[in-house]
C-alpha cells in the first residue's frame, strides 16, 4: 500500500507502507502525517493500487 501526502490538493510526497491490513496502514499513514506535518502537509490518503483506503484532510473552521 501507499500513502501519499497532499499539500494545496495535490499529492506532493508518497511513500510505501509495508502492512499486513488496512487498518495497518492506515495507523502507519497517521504515525507518518504526524511525522511530516512540519513540512506544510495538509492531507494524506493511503491506497491500495486505485482503492482509496482511508483520507484525511485537516479542516480550519474560521468563524
Amino acid at each position: 500500500m501507499w500513502c501519499y501526502f497532499m499539500r494545496g490538493g495535490h499529492f506532493d510526497a508518497v511513500e510505501l507502507l509495508k502492512a499486513e491490513s488496512d487498518a495497518d496502514a492506515i495507523k502507519q499513514g497517521k504515525v507518518r502525517f504526524r511525522i511530516y506535518a512540519h513540512a506544510g502537509f495538509n492531507a494524506f490518503e493511503v491506497r491500495d493500487g486505485r482503492r482509496v483506503v482511508y483520507r484525511y484532510q485537516v479542516t480550519t473552521d474560521k468563524p
